[in-house]
């Protein structure tokens, strides 16, 4: 991704630290050494003092695989020809993800891996967008954890029905392509979704779903009431659970990535402390401007 001119302007002021069902795509990317360079850079001292790397990891996202767990394949952008996936791949727009039975992979969003998607076990997911971020779940689940996502930032995960738009840290997405049932459980933030109408594009009808609170659809549901008009319900136990257990396995491999929790949590405040400049925000906001018009926008056409 190009940097703008004006981010290398500002790199030496300051700096730091994501809304998401068909088969096309790029030709393999070249990995170039992404994530091993600059995860150098994250390993150093340099988070002590946010400096440019960081922050460009913010404001230009890039899609890496960092954890694979099980048989996970990816099909590449314009390619028929499904491959292993392997950590330190990147990902780009286009590409599709499937994890079999048992299988999971993280993808990570930046240098300090603060921003993650976790693709669950029978899924299949396609990343429609990198900057800003779509991704259409066509069956399974993905859960976000996203602590370092600037203000403003677009963020989205689309099925055949619905659209969240990332307001939140930490969500759990889930459809079942053969019944059409969809649900999204927020255990911390919040998300709002937004309906999809036949033609594919989303529509100005919203349902917010706050901490604790889950959204499901299926088709009965969709047809009983004007979307908007939906109300969340309290998550249950399980559901709770089940984002629980998958926060604390991203939670383990980034503590060890960064070597223990307490330099993890110096890494979030970092993250937060840039964040809050004007500047950044400043730098961020033309950037996403820059990117937002050759992004897709909708969800899936519904089935």
């Amino acid at each position: 991704m190009k940097k703008s001119n004006l981010i290398s302007a500002v790199a030496a002021i300051f700096y730091a630290v994501l809304c998401f069902s068909a088969s096309h795509g790029l030709a393999e990317p070249q990995v170039s050494g992404v994530l091993d360079s600059r995860t150098a850079a994250v390993q150093t001292e340099e988070f002590a003092t946010p400096g440019e790397t960081l922050a460009d990891s913010l404001i230009d996202h890039v899609a890496v695989v960092s954890h694979i767990s099980g048989n996970v394949r990816i099909l590449r952008s314009g390619s028929n020809e499904w491959t292993d996936a392997l950590e330190n791949d990147s990902v780009s727009e286009g590409d599709r993800i499937k994890t079999d039975s048992g299988a999971s992979v993280d993808i990570v969003y930046d240098d300090s891996a603060l921003n993650v998607v976790q693709i669950e076990e029978n899924t299949l997911a396609e990343f429609r967008g990198i900057e800003p971020t779509h991704l259409y779940l066509a069956d399974g689940s993905i859960f976000n954890t996203l602590d370092a996502l600037p203000e403003g930032q677009t963020y989205e995960v689309a099925t055949d029905t619905a659209v969240n738009a990332i307001r939140g840290t930490e969500f759990l997405r889930t459809f079942n392509a053969a019944d059409q049932t969809d649900s999204t459980v927020v255990g911390r933030g919040s998300v709002e979704s937004f309906s999809i109408a036949l033609d594919g594009t989303r529509s100005t009808e919203s349902v917010v779903i706050n901490e604790n609170k889950m959204l499901k659809l299926d088709p009965q549901i969709l047809q009983s009431a004007p979307f908007g008009e939906l109300k969340p319900e309290r998550a249950s136990k399980e559901h709770k659970q089940m984002i629980k257990d998958f926060s604390k396995g991203v939670e383990t491999r980034l503590e060890q990535k960064h070597g223990g929790s307490q330099r993890l949590n110096e890494i979030r405040n970092n993250a937060k402390t840039l964040m809050s400049k004007p500047d950044f925000r400043e730098t961020f906001q033309k950037r996403e401007s820059e990117t937002r018009h050759s992004g897709p926008g909708g969800g899936g056409a519904r089935r």
